[in-house]
């Protein structure tokens, strides 16, 4: 089992989360810079959590990140553009293909055209 970060938070006027997960982006950016590896586990048991760690109001638990040190050397992906409007990303051998979308077409400046 990998090690995980819990994000708790003091739940005031509406709750919102997005304060939990720029701080979440921080972990992630810098658990990264130190070769750890992190995903935001958003499956979890949320009450089950937050009774096992003792969480109750007006704290509550906003976010799960799993880190841990990948037992991999991961290949770097490589960039192709869109074919026949499929983003599906593929492996051949030690080589992930990603296909892109061109700048252009996810890109408005000023206005919308429809296509």
């Amino acid at each position: 089992m990998s090690p995980h970060s819990i994000m708790v938070k003091r739940v005031v006027g509406d709750g919102r989360y997005w304060e939990s997960l720029m701080a979440i982006q921080n972990i992630m950016l810098g658990a990264q810079a130190l070769g750890i590896g992190s995903c935001i586990l958003g499956s979890v048991d949320r009450p089950a959590l937050q009774e096992y760690f003792g969480i109750s109001m007006p704290w509550r638990l906003m976010n799960v990140v799993a880190l841990g040190y990948p037992d991999f050397e991961a290949e770097k992906p490589v960039a192709v553009d869109v074919k026949d409007g499929s983003t599906r990303v593929w492996k051949e051998g030690n080589t992930l293909y990603v296909p892109k979308r061109k700048l252009e077409d996810v890109l408005f400046l000023n206005k919308f055209d429809a296509k």
